[in-house]
């Protein structure tokens, strides 16, 4: 086979495999960008579910705070996502701040990492609004500690609501 052959041969391989990659990353969308789609999804559906929870669960009772389990389960290395519904029951816009606290571990030396939003954020009355968060640890080693999530009115520096729960490292 003469050398111009093969190189034509070699041009025309690579030029069909160059339109078969981008017509199968255009079809079916590139590797790893479902995840974020899926996540944000997922995200809406629980914000709706803690929204319905927050305003239709118990009608003689308005919660302020609809967190998503007692127990979160946490591996290492791992990032978890989460969300959490503020619903405001006063009868003025609720300016409010998220903090989290690790209340009391068995080794103090345990970093837990909430990622969440820290900019303020308005709630009008009667209204719900889900937020989202991430928690990781650094551990290695299996805990189990307890948590605290803060809701505070910024406009009078007062918590207006708490939940503690448990996080478990494994």
């Amino acid at each position: 086979m003469k050398k111009s052959t093969k190189l034509l041969l070699i041009v025309g391989v690579i030029i069909i495999v160059l339109f078969l990659g981008y017509f199968i990353i255009k079809w079916n969308g590139c590797i790893g960008c479902h995840q974020d789609k899926d996540f944000n999804e997922k995200q809406e559906q629980m914000m709706e579910q803690i929204k319905e929870q927050l305003l239709y669960k118990n009608h003689s009772i308005v919660k302020k705070l609809s967190f998503p389990s007692s127990d979160i389960q946490l591996e290492h290395g791992r990032k978890e996502y989460y969300v959490f519904g503020v619903h405001n029951i006063l009868t003025t816009p609720l300016n409010f701040g998220v903090k989290f606290d690790k209340e009391k571990c068995p080794n103090n030396e345990v970093k837990i990492n909430f990622l969440y939003n820290e900019e303020s954020q308005l709630l009008n009355p009667k209204d719900s609004l889900g937020v989202s968060f991430e928690i990781e640890t650094e551990s290695n080693e299996s805990e189990i500690c307890i948590s605290k999530l803060l809701i505070i009115n910024l406009d009078t520096d007062e918590i207006y609501a708490e939940e503690a729960f448990f996080v478990r490292i494994n």
